[in-house]
């Protein structure tokens, strides 16, 4: 079973299993494609944390959280809320998939490569993806704070208004990195060609996070919290 706040998701997780895969590469399939085609809540752009167990008694945790940025300006006691400056961790969800995809094939016998767990996501950022009215919601209700968030509305409302329920929503620029992803594996959200572009992006809306902070992200794995 699988499950996930959109269909198409869902689908992506339930298509990984139909093809012979565990739950955790289901998962991976699951993540990219809410990543994709639930915006507003999910992105590449987050962290991810994991509760893994199985029947043979095994049980973990993967803590997909970022690193903070070693540079930090002085905030005098106040973090700003949005803007470049609140940017301070960097992104750990997709060496989460990295963590979670090696775990099967060591753990669980996972053999789906890893760019197969990824072409839904792909499929959807490119060819694009009917607009919830969740996605419309969001977008009208932040309109006006998301005029000035540097590159958003360019992105998600072209228009200048936030897109109607329905519409075709197509995502360019996630797809190809999306793909550099699935090409060049996980590792290179962080490290190679694709991080490269990630850290300038962030030193020109004056994020404190580098590249050295984007190389230094890794998925922590640690025993879960229990008691009887």
């Amino acid at each position: 079973m699988v499950t996930s706040p959109h269909a198409l998701a869902s689908e992506a997780g339930a298509a990984i299993l139909r093809a012979g895969g565990n739950a955790l590469e289901a998962a991976i399939a699951i993540g990219s494609t809410i990543a994709v085609v639930y915006p507003h809540f999910c992105g590449l752009g987050g962290d991810s944390v994991w509760i893994v167990a199985d029947r043979s008694g095994r049980k973990t945790c993967f803590l997909g959280i970022g690193q903070a940025a070693r540079k930090l300006p002085d905030f005098d006691g106040n973090i700003p809320l949005r803007g470049p400056l609140s940017a301070l961790t960097s992104a750990c969800a997709v060496d989460a998939w990295r963590h979670a995809h090696d775990y099967s094939a060591r753990h669980w016998g996972g053999k789906i490569d890893f760019p197969v767990l990824l072409a839904d996501a792909i499929r959807h950022a490119g060819k694009g993806f009917p607009i919830t009215r969740s996605q419309s919601f969001w977008l009208a209700f932040r309109r006006a704070e998301a005029a000035g968030w540097p590159g958003f509305a360019a992105l998600f409302m072209a228009d200048g208004a936030a897109p109607e329920t329905g519409s075709l929503f197509q995502q360019a620029n996630l797809a190809r990195s999306l793909s550099l992803i699935a090409r060049d594996g996980p590792r290179s959200f962080y490290e190679g060609e694709l991080a490269a572009k990630i850290a300038a992006g962030l030193q020109a809306v004056g994020s404190p996070l580098t590249s050295d902070d984007l190389e230094a992200t890794r998925t922590r794995e640690v025993a879960p919290v229990s008691l009887s």
